[in-house]
């Protein structure tokens, strides 16, 4: 959705916007912005051509994480910085999760099977800092360094931690075949579930930070 680049720019950087899903960059045209539509495996960009990447939590999405990351080291200028992030192996998720989940199945969710794929074996790929030094290493990337971090998402009303899961991609599809009386009766029943004190939402992330 650009966050990143929105940061960049109010701080001086001129962005390129990329993303293999067309109408993610639609989504921006009412913001200045400079996107190409483009799949991380192959780039069309010249070689040492900016001086750094960003990846936000999309290496999990490609059958081929290291050629993305050969390809972001392609067309950096010598010296530049990645920076990509992932969500780690977690044993604990905000239960909200569940509850939307659950509120889904009881009105014939199942889960797609891209993201049954995504979850199984993208997320397994890159849910470690080891596993991702190593894919750095194996793009060729030097003097890489793994941040844990946690990010509070200012998220904390049964509401707003039930419509953020809602508008997952993986439920979209099906959430457009039930009325409108349906939907408000699976919120409905996500956020009673969920009772009126939910933690907040805070997650955690892994960001490799490296250099070409």
């Amino acid at each position: 959705t650009g966050v990143v680049s929105d940061v960049a720019t109010r701080l001086g950087v001129t962005c390129i916007e990329t993303d293999v899903a067309v109408e993610m960059l639609a989504q921006r045209r009412a913001r200045p912005r400079r996107a190409v539509a483009a799949d991380g495996h192959r780039l069309p960009f010249r070689s040492a051509t900016f001086d750094a990447v960003t990846a936000a939590c999309s290496l999990s999405h490609l059958d081929e994480p290291a050629t993305m990351l050969r390809e972001a080291r392609r067309v950096l200028r010598h010296g530049g910085a990645l920076l990509a992030s992932a969500f780690p192996a977690t044993t604990d998720p905000h239960p909200v999760r569940a509850c939307v989940e659950q509120a889904l199945v009881d009105h014939g969710y199942r889960r797609p099977s891209w993201y049954e794929h995504l979850k199984e074996t993208g997320e397994r790929r890159v849910e470690t800092p080891r596993s991702l030094v190593d894919l750095g290493h194996t793009a060729g990337f030097g003097d890489l360094h793994v941040h844990e971090i946690m990010v509070d998402t200012g998220m904390s009303t049964p509401d707003a931690l039930v419509d953020y899961r809602l508008g997952m991609a993986q439920h979209v599809e099906f959430l457009a075949t039930l009325d409108d009386a349906t939907r408000r009766d699976v919120r409905a029943t996500a956020i009673a579930r969920l009772g009126p004190s939910p933690p907040a939402l805070i997650l955690g992330l892994l960001v490799l930070v490296a250099r070409a």
